[in-house]
């Protein structure tokens, strides 16, 4: 690792120590807790304002929110909003990347994480979230299935010739044949790493532990133009790509 990375992750290392960026970084940062508005008609601009904020990192929620706007936010996920989010988000990587004059020389690289980027867990039978967010038409899934966006805006960026890199902070090197079964089952192919955690990246965050791997791959002479992940922790830390994409994600904070 040359010293000028070496520097850099080390100052992101002693900021995030001494900042309360996210909870699951700094525990002492109090979850927001939701109240019903007085009144209930505003309920679903009250539920909104909460969703937004949250994927803003402006705040964290708790389950207090499930208990209010579960069924708001159960419209959001399948109603439609959701994956029409999602393509937008996607649309605009397209744009970026049709910017970008690809050498050809297997260095211009695209990062996707994979738990509700690649894959979504929604309904998926055993996932851990809120039963409000379960699907009757989902439920009896075994295999995440693709979130159709991210599907589409790889096969493109493929088309383009950018070299595509998986990478999850959540799924362990252990879970590599299941991983690989899942994502090609999903649609997904021809990936240039798919990196996953090792027993000795389990005590390191997230947010470090992804940005150390970025460190990696720029010293192996990727060039990174773009990153797509759910949750900011996976976007934030130097060395960052080009453009970072963040997909919604009402599941979970940071």
């Amino acid at each position: 690792m040359s010293p000028q990375v070496f520097l850099s992750l080390l100052l992101l290392y002693l900021s995030l120590s001494f900042s309360s960026v996210s909870s699951r970084l700094a525990p002492h940062y109090t979850p927001f807790k939701a109240k019903l508005p007085l009144d209930a008609s505003s309920t679903l601009m009250y539920c909104d304002s909460i969703r937004i904020t949250s994927e803003s990192d402006t705040v964290h929620i708790d389950t207090s929110v499930t208990e209010v706007c579960g069924e708001h936010y159960k419209e959001y996920l399948y109603g439609g909003q959701y994956e029409a989010d999602s393509f937008f988000i996607a649309r605009q990587a397209l744009e970026f990347a049709k910017t970008i004059q690809v050498k050809g020389d297997g260095n211009d690289v695209w990062i996707f994480d994979i738990d509700e980027v690649l894959l979504s867990n929604l309904g998926l039978k055993g996932w851990k979230i809120p039963e409000i967010y379960i699907s009757n038409l989902t439920s009896t899934l075994k295999t995440p299935p693709a979130l159709p966006a991210s599907l589409w805006l790889y096969n493109e960026l493929k088309a383009l010739g950018f070299q595509l890199i998986i990478l999850s902070a959540d799924r362990l090197d252990n879970q590599r044949n299941s991983t690989t079964e899942q994502l090609l089952k999903a649609g997904y192919n021809s990936w240039t790493k798919l990196m996953l955690r090792g027993n000795y990246d389990m005590t390191t965050y997230d947010v470090l532990y992804k940005a150390d791997i970025r460190a990696r791959l720029v010293e192996e002479g990727y060039r990174i133009h773009g990153n797509v992940c759910s949750v900011w922790l996976g976007l934030w830390g130097p060395p960052m790509a080009n453009r970072s994409f963040k997909l919604p994600n009402v599941m979970y904070s940071s």
